[in-house]
């Protein structure tokens, strides 16, 4: 039960982070993605992630271990992304907000990941 919510609570708010990657033109710190204007880079970033998504409501349903590795470590090392790229000229997720949503993922995929090494849950 532990690990179910470590992980929804880790994916939501990836969510939320996809809808303020959105709104901040995260697409503008992409290779070739930055390229694109306005509206028609938000509306390739934002259908790039229908495929994401699908993966991952098949991966819970289908491979719910495999999965809540993935998402933990993957969440840890964006954790560390944003870090090295928070000085990009095109980094728009400096509000208290942004920076939150970020932190907190990385915070609860290492708690989901040291709980999960040390058999907790």
């Amino acid at each position: 039960m532990i690990e179910q919510v470590l992980l929804y609570t880790n994916l939501s708010l990836l969510i939320l982070h996809e809808m303020d990657a959105i709104h901040c033109k995260e697409w503008k710190m992409f290779a070739l993605l930055n390229r694109l204007s306005g509206s028609l880079g938000r509306n390739v970033f934002s259908i790039l992630h229908l495929p994401l998504f699908i993966a991952i409501f098949l991966l819970i349903e289908y491979q719910f271990d495999a999965f809540f590795w993935i998402l933990n470590i993957f969440l840890v090392f964006h954790l560390f992304i944003h870090a090295i790229l928070y000085k990009h000229k095109f980094n728009n997720f400096k509000s208290i907000y942004s920076a939150s949503l970020i932190i907190a993922m990385g915070l609860v995929g290492a708690i989901s990941i040291s709980l999960k090494i040390f058999n907790l849950i």
